[in-house]
């Protein structure tokens, strides 16, 4: 399988060796998306993702 970011994804995700937590709002859903991703090279794993529960924005 190969995630593919477009070009906006890109200019504002760092994808750099590690783990990452991605949180956006995202159109349609009342709460922010969280999104855990793991970059080893060039192979990204998306570990989880869940709607955040309100208050818990870091």
């Amino acid at each position: 399988m190969k995630i593919q970011f477009s070009r906006h994804a890109k200019e504002n995700t760092e994808l750099t060796p590690g783990e990452h937590e991605v949180i956006e709002k995202v159109k349609g859903f009342e709460l922010p998306l969280k999104i855990v991703i793991a970059v080893e090279g060039d192979i990204i794993t998306v570990i989880t993702n869940y709607l955040l529960k309100k208050g818990r924005i870091k």
